[in-house]
């Protein structure tokens, strides 16, 4: 049976941390509502589950599973399939980081680069327009998951919290959730570049974006947003076609 996670935030029993499954439920929103338990979940592919957590993943209930994966990848690493579940696959559009154009790069610039290629998924984004327009049509509970459900899913997760209504802080928490649940993997990271390390606490980010996430990529999401839209609400109804009533309806739905 895999290690529980029912200590972290969020958490949806049985389930190994590293799997970085979790229920967007009991996020708040800004006007004092919250985020229905158990109809939004969002991990890292499911190939990796054991038969208990399979097992568990069919007694969500779930009515969708959407894959964020391009094509190629979903194949390489397949979900697996149940009569029960709807599947879909939706590119959340990260692109492939050109590494040679950061041949002599600082750590900082490394990080700055790593951060930009990850805010421009907030725009174009097929795999969010894919959860929200499922979310809509009521097909829920519905789960959203990547490779190891960091940025990807993180991107999409802070879109859909977006448009249920709640504050950046919310979305930098539930990104940054991430780094609890995968707490194995960095310390495990964080002993094997001990040397690294060592130079400069400049080459701590480079360790933790290779399981983790960091704090400055997520706020770069939302600067992005805001440089690009003069409000979130223009955004959510550019991106995806959300205007303010089918905001009302999304929220109506998804929140308590």
């Amino acid at each position: 049976m895999s290690a529980s996670v029912g200590a972290l935030p969020h958490a949806v029993e049985g389930f190994d941390p590293e799997v970085n499954l979790r229920d967007l439920g009991g996020w708040p929103t800004a006007d004092g509502r919250v985020v229905r338990p158990g109809l939004i979940f969002r991990s890292s592919r499911l190939d990796v589950l054991d038969v208990d957590e399979l097992v568990r993943l069919q007694r969500l209930g779930l009515a969708c599973v959407v894959d964020l994966r391009p094509e190629g990848e979903a194949a390489a690493h397949p979900d697996p399939r149940f009569p029960s579940i709807r599947h879909a696959q939706a590119d959340a559009g990260r692109e492939v980081l050109a590494t040679e154009a950061l041949d002599g790069a600082s750590p900082d610039e490394v990080v700055d680069a790593l951060a930009a290629n990850t805010a421009a998924m907030a725009f174009g984004n097929a795999g969010a327009a894919k959860v929200l327009g499922l979310l809509e049509e009521g097909e829920a509970p519905l789960l959203f998951h990547c490779n190891s459900g960091r940025d990807r899913s993180g991107v999409v997760a802070m879109v859909v919290l977006m448009a249920l209504g709640c504050s950046d802080d919310v979305l930098l928490a539930d990104y940054l959730l991430t780094n609890a649940y995968r707490a194995r993997s960095l310390a495990y990271l964080e002993e094997r570049y001990a040397d690294v390390l060592r130079l400069g606490e400049e080459y701590r980010p480079l360790v933790t974006v290779m399981a983790g996430v960091l704090e400055q990529t997520g706020h770069a999401v939302l600067d992005a947003i805001d440089a690009a839209y003069p409000s979130r609400a223009a955004y959510l109804r550019k991106e995806y076609g959300l205007d303010e009533r089918r905001l009302s309806l999304l929220r109506a739905r998804y929140l308590r």
